[in-house]
């Protein structure tokens, strides 16, 4: 497991090995001091299969335009599909969409923060050696705000 910091709970950083390491790294990037928060959470890098239309959003679009161009005719089309079909065609547009964002290299190059964790900095969090501050990595929000 991954994990990311950040000082108001809302746009995280860096990419840790552990959530103590997170916490180190937080302290020193933000300068934050005793008293106040770091939090932390895991980190999860969503494909973009995850932000994909799913069956429901490709069928109703398919419908509107049957009905744009077919009119009445068209009006009973794709309306009582089977689960085990709309189950298909949702697996089969993930695939097709994580694939094309693959080969062009559009994967999310975000992440998503869970299980998130304050904590309140002591003393002797300052006292510990100091991590090294991260390089500039892609910001991430709380999985909750998407």
């Amino acid at each position: 497991m991954r994990y990311s910091f950040s000082n108001n709970g809302e746009n995280y950083h860096g990419d840790c090995d552990s959530r103590e390491a997170a916490i180190a790294e937080g302290i020193e990037y933000f300068g934050i001091e005793v008293g106040n928060t770091v939090y932390t959470g895991e980190i999860n890098k969503p494909l973009a299969s995850r932000f994909a239309p799913d069956e429901d959003d490709v069928t109703e679009i398919m419908c509107l335009r049957a009905d744009d161009n077919a009119g009445e005719a068209s009006e009973d089309w794709l309306r009582d599909i089977p689960k085990e079909a709309s189950e298909e065609l949702t697996a089969d547009l993930a695939k097709l969409v994580d694939a094309w964002a693959t080969k062009h290299k559009l994967q999310p190059a975000f992440w998503l923060v869970t299980e998130v964790q304050e904590h309140v900095v002591t003393q002797a969090d300052l006292e510990d050696e100091p991590g090294v501050a991260p390089e500039a990595t892609p910001e991430a929000v709380p999985i909750n705000q998407i």
